[in-house]
C-alpha cells in the first residue's frame, strides 16, 4: 500500500481541526504506560506475540518535544512515538 504524504498530512490536519472544533486546545491523556509488541512480532498475524514490553507515553512525548526545542533533529522512528500518542488521543477523547 502506498500512502501519499500530502494526503497523510491533510488527514492529520483535518483531525486536529476536528479536535479544535470540539473545543479541545489540549488533550489530557489519563494513562501513561502501555503494552508494546516488538516490531519483529507485531506484523505476523499467524504467531501470538510472546515478547511484550512496556512503553510510556510521557517518555514518548518528551522525546518528541526535543524536536520542537531543536535539541535534536527528527528521525523517522519518532513516528512510532507519535503513533502511541495519537492512539491514546483517539481512544480517550470523545467526538
Amino acid at each position: 500500500m502506498d500512502i501519499a504524504l500530502s494526503e497523510l498530512k491533510a488527514i492529520f490536519l483535518k483531525e486536529v481541526d476536528h479536535l479544535e472544533k470540539l473545543g479541545y486546545d489540549k488533550i489530557n491523556i489519563p494513562i501513561d504506560y502501555y503494552w508494546n509488541i516488538p516490531q519483529e512480532e507485531r506484523y505476523d498475524p499467524y504467531k501470538k506475540p510472546e515478547n511484550l514490553d512496556i512503553g510510556q507515553i510521557s517518555d514518548d512525548w518528551q522525546g518528541l518535544q526535543k524536536i520542537l526545542r531543536e535539541d535534536r533533529d527528527p528521525v523517522t522512528y519518532d513516528l512510532v512515538w507519535l503513533s502511541t500518542i495519537l492512539l491514546a488521543i483517539g481512544e480517550h477523547t470523545l467526538g
